[in-house]
């Protein structure tokens, strides 16, 4: 058997030979039920028992290490990433685990920035097998649901985490926040991100209902970090927040960001925090990542990493400049190529193709210069897909719709032609739109048109931007 990863994609080239029977657990994990590749209609059948038992076995390792917890409709894996990386810049060891991946499933665990490797990957999960199959027999004992793919993805990563004796994880939640694997934890500290209409079938159809699943992550007495501005969904959480006990830190009120400039290398601002007697300030820090809602998202991991500061992890402060200068996060509004500039996005929802478009705009400097602006886009059929196309297609000269393969959620590209078509008739806009089988197709189709100062966005799935993004990279 090849090393590959099990959605098609490479593995890390690296380590010992894996075995047939390690290969064979991996196989066996990805045939479980899969929520990423898969729609389900709500969370109902949902329980977190199945992991509760599976970790209590396994000794809970996720109670051996400090976890800061992330929910959010959007930037989740940035705030994740960010405070994984200030905490490794000030000479912690730092894990950090997030979903879904993008090309390989090494990448939902890292610990200071490293993937955990094929051979990591495949011991590890031979460690805790036995344990899961014992899981699997109570669980039929009971009549109750077997371990998932996530459940079995997020106790492999607290399981990873406590054998490579990390001082702290980062943990993003993978779909809502009350009844996620990752729940499952107890952390020192929570944050919520932002809220918007996404994910609806499970939570919800109002901000209001997203908010109440994704404040579930709020355990008593745990301080709450709330990135939430829409007054509807932060009642929410603040209401969630005082029956709990939680003391709350609102943006805003308790801290925030002043912008100092928006460039199209990075952005520059300042940070303050003002809270139960603690104040910070931080003047003049710079991010290399692209957007407004990045300079955002720094602010709460910042008010996360002071937090973490004030219980003992005292060389915080150290890593701050350092770990956000240094901020990476693949296929977020990434630049993979210049003469004609690509940009790879996993803008998947309207809220972050809205900020993926007014970041285009505001910061990207070939943006102006471009005579072509061409959007490959893909789709889930379980997204609002009308509204994605009435935020893009006014601001492109040529949209080729295609669907992404390695996942059976898109929407078929001439389903969003025949959609874009009667868009673009109704507010007389006139881009070129076409369709191609494949991705590879679709970028080959935008090759025809490009010269060195035009544009190439790459968005609408993590699905689309994984299987493009390995062209450039």
């Amino acid at each position: 058997m090849d090393e590959t990863d099990y959605n098609g994609s490479p593995f890390m080239n690296q380590d010992p030979p894996v075995s047939w029977q390690d290969s064979a657990l991996v196989d066996l994990w990805f045939q479980r039920i899969n929520y990423e590749r898969q729609t389900t209609n709500n969370l109902s059948g949902f329980k977190l028992d199945a992991v509760e038992r599976l970790l209590s076995l396994l000794g809970n390792p996720q109670n051996r290490y400090p976890i800061v917890h992330i929910a959010g409709t959007k930037g989740k894996g940035s705030v994740t990433r960010m405070i994984a990386g200030v905490l490794q810049a000030a000479g912690y060891r730092a894990g950090s685990y997030t979903s879904p991946h993008l090309e390989r499933v090494n990448q939902r665990y890292e610990i200071n920035q490293t993937e955990i490797s094929n051979g990591q990957l495949h011991r590890q999960l031979a460690e805790i097998w036995p344990t899961i199959e014992a899981s699997d027999f109570e669980s039929d004992r009971l009549g109750s649901r077997r371990l998932t793919f996530f459940d079995i993805a997020t106790a492999l990563g607290f399981w990873h985490f406590a054998q490579e004796h990390v001082d702290a994880a980062v943990v993003e939640v993978g779909l809502g926040g009350r009844l996620d694997s990752t729940n499952v934890c107890q952390p020192v500290v929570t944050a919520i991100t932002s809220i918007s209409l996404d994910h609806t079938r499970q939570l919800g159809n109002t901000l209001a209902e997203i908010a109440s699943e994704k404040a579930g992550i709020i355990k008593p007495g745990i301080p709450v970090i709330c990135g939430v501005t829409e007054i509807e969904p932060q009642s929410v959480i603040h209401e969630v927040a005082a029956r709990q006990g939680a003391p709350l830190l609102q943006i805003g009120r308790d801290f925030g960001t002043a912008i100092v400039e928006l460039g199209g290398l990075g952005s520059q601002f300042d940070y303050w925090l003002n809270w139960q007697s603690q104040e910070f300030r931080e003047n003049d820090l710079r991010i290399t990542g692209l957007g407004r809602h990045q300079i955002h998202n720094a602010s709460l991991a910042l008010t996360a990493l002071n937090l973490l500061g004030m219980s003992g992890f005292d060389r915080v402060g150290q890593g701050i400049r350092a770990g956000l200068i240094q901020y990476q996060h693949a296929g977020r509004i990434e630049i993979v190529c210049q003469a004609p500039t690509v940009v790879v996005d996993v803008a998947h929802n309207e809220a972050s193709l809205n900020a993926l478009i007014e970041t285009l705009v505001e910061q990207l400097p070939s943006w102006r210069l471009a005579k072509q602006r061409t959007l490959i886009l893909a789709i889930s059929r379980d997204k609002n897909q009308r509204e994605m196309l009435e935020l893009a297609l006014g601001h492109f000269t040529s949209v080729i719709f295609t669907r992404f393969l390695n996942n059976p959620r898109a929407t078929p590209q001439a389903q969003l032609l025949e959609w874009a078509h009667e868009i673009c008739q109704r507010h007389g806009w006139q881009p070129r739109l076409e369709t191609a089988d494949t991705p590879l197709d679709a970028w080959r189709l935008a090759q025809v048109d490009l010269g060195a100062e035009d544009v190439c966005c790459i968005a609408g799935s993590l699905f689309l931007a994984a299987e493009l993004r390995s062209i450039f990279v």
